[in-house]
């Protein structure tokens, strides 16, 4: 628009077009046009105020729906997330097995499955600590207690000598199994 007209007209997206007359108000600059603008003829932006997204998506407007860690679920979805972790780790235990001396190659496999089961029960005790409050959990459960009860009892699984190996396992599998029964939907 030109003239003394431009002047008088609001211009929400700077684009020296007056609102009155632009076709396309996009404050957040992603060409998707912000709701209550009656003229625009563009396509309507879900996220006025997000220039990454015009559509809320899973996470919603001002987070992204990304996957950092490629598991397969977004990652703003906490409770999912821990669920796919502490299945995993529920994986790792039943794999823990004690290697006779002498099988090199089973030892080697076995040091490497309990290094990845130990730090992996280290990210979910900070995950939980991190994210716990957006975690959904059945009533009455005490996520924090639950994970530190399951970190407590997989060390022990993994510093276990033959006389106990076995019982520290089952342990560790059944603390994994209750943190996994009180996640909610």
């Amino acid at each position: 628009m030109s003239g003394p007209d431009k002047f008088w007209q609001e211009d929400a997206d700077s684009d020296g077009v007056g609102d009155a007359c632009d076709i396309c108000t996009d404050t957040d600059g992603d060409g998707f046009g912000d709701p209550g603008f009656s003229v625009n003829t563009c396509a309507q932006d879900g996220c006025p105020l997000d220039g990454a997204k015009s559509a809320s998506g899973v996470c919603g407007c001002g987070i992204a729906d990304s996957d950092v860690d490629g598991n397969g679920i977004v990652d703003c979805l906490f409770t999912d997330e821990l669920r796919a972790r502490v299945g995993l780790a529920a994986s790792l235990n039943k794999k823990l097995a004690l290697v006779p001396a002498g099988k090199r190659k089973k030892l080697k496999a076995q040091k490497a499955l309990r290094r990845q089961f130990k730090n992996l029960v280290a990210e979910i005790q900070s995950y939980v600590q991190a994210h716990g409050a957006g975690i959904s959990v059945t009533a009455g459960a005490d996520l924090s207690v639950l994970a530190a009860d399951m970190a407590r009892l997989a060390k022990k699984a993994l510093r276990a000598k033959a006389a106990t190996f076995k019982k520290d396992k089952k342990a560790s599998a059944k603390a994994i199994s209750k943190l996994l029964g009180v996640l909610g939907p």
